[in-house]
């Protein structure tokens, strides 16, 4: 199932079909106007005789624990579920029946994490197939979120999902790019951050009020989305959370720096001491504090540039065999760092001077200068003088302006 290595062009591409990326954090659904007209994670709930999903399921999985899944992406198969949810017996059941509450219409490129397996895809294939779901191919969501990130030299991308952390590596050999290793750490998750923060917060209301909102599943529902909301709106530097028990409220606040020491122990065992170039994507910068703490253990982060994942995706795709369904693991960026590797001494002196600028035509521009700063906003640290850009088929040189 896997594409050969050059199916996507280099030139500038459409794509007339939507996108659907598959995380358990977040199903999204992207139109071919690149706008974000879904985002629901993937769980279900089975509650008065019936299925629900995404949100609405998730605003009472505390209440209802048993009736509660959210493993049927990362664990999709046909093996018996333990308690069956309704007329669902399996992960794969609960797969197809929330693709069908989507109600898609569209034909669609799946956006899949490289962990993702064959079996998996078949499995997800055929589900898609009796939901009504058109599936023309796949795409490796690594690939598709650092296409265009400028790099001489291989890259790593971060990304989480409800039950792990994922760190895969993307090969560059020229302007080719190619999906090449893969590894899940499981101890790091949105489930086990979220469930880490609840500790804490339980343990400051016992400490300030005397009570356990552990004690009652209302009570914990209700710390369980205040958190929800705080990963949504995460800019306040403090934390205050409000809990309503047999008619009385209780009140407690506490700095965000209490729930982020919490992830300084998760960080580590991610084992980035060997990885000086990383690319995060934007459920990474939901966690508060997560981006400083990798930003002090990695020399380079880049975050995805808005709008550009359509982009990629659209390059990557726009030489796809219409007639079977392939996945794509490798492509050709258009933003390409070319090294020399020819260059007299006083050349290898000046290559050494970090640039400040890129020339072409006479013409220099700023490092963030709009026209180029998409391509080169992870390049302000590492970008060296004597090194060249390929930005839309332009060479630019980097230079060095005092």
């Amino acid at each position: 199932m896997r594409s050969t290595p050059d199916q996507a062009s280099a030139s500038a591409a459409s794509l007339n079909m939507y996108v659907l990326e598959i995380n358990d954090w977040e199903i999204r659904l992207l139109n071919n106007d690149d706008e974000l007209i879904l985002s629901e994670p993937a769980v279900g709930l089975y509650l008065d005789n019936k299925l629900i999903f995404g949100h609405q399921a998730l605003q009472a999985s505390r209440l209802h624990p048993q009736s509660f899944a959210n493993q049927y992406i990362s664990r999709l198969s046909s093996e018996p579920l333990n308690k069956p949810l309704g007329e669902s017996k399996n992960q794969a059941d609960l797969l197809y029946r929330h693709l069908k509450a989507l109600n898609i219409k569209e034909e669609l490129v799946v956006l899949i994490p490289s962990n993702f397996t064959n079996e998996k895809l078949g499995i997800f294939l055929g589900i898609a197939k009796q939901a009504g779901i058109s599936v023309k191919g796949f795409v490796d969501a690594p690939l598709a979120y650092t296409l265009e990130v400028p790099s001489s030299k291989d890259l790593h991308i971060l990304d989480l999902d409800l039950h792990q952390t994922s760190i895969t590596q993307i090969h560059i050999e020229g302007n080719k790019r190619s999906v090449v290793d893969n590894r899940s750490i499981e101890s790091m998750g949105f489930t086990s951050i979220i469930d880490g923060w609840l500790n804490v917060i339980a343990d400051e209301f016992i400490q300030k009020t005397r009570f356990d909102p552990f004690h009652f599943a209302q009570t914990e529902q209700q710390l369980f989305d205040c958190v929800i909301q705080h990963l949504q709106n995460h800019a306040a530097d403090e934390l205050k959370v409000e809990i309503t028990h047999n008619q009385q409220d209780r009140l407690v606040s506490l700095s965000t720096k209490m729930l982020t020491d919490k992830l300084e122990s998760k960080v580590n065992n991610l084992e980035l001491d060997t990885v000086q170039s990383l690319v995060i994507t934007h459920r990474v910068l939901q966690i508060p504090g997560l981006y400083q703490i990798l930003e002090s253990t990695v020399p380079v982060i880049t975050k995805i540039q808005k709008g550009q994942l359509y982009k990629n995706i659209a390059q990557l795709t726009s030489g796809m065999n219409n007639e079977s369904v392939s996945r794509i693991t490798s492509g050709i960026s258009a933003a390409e760092i070319v090294t020399q590797d020819k260059r007299d001494d006083g050349a290898k002196l000046a290559y050494r001077t970090r640039a400040t600028h890129l020339l072409h035509d006479n013409h220099a521009c700023r490092l963030d200068d709009p026209a180029v700063s998409s391509h080169t906003s992870s390049l302000a640290k590492t970008l060296l003088v004597g090194e060249q850009v390929q930005i839309d088929s332009k060479t630019y040189i980097a230079i060095s302006v005092e």
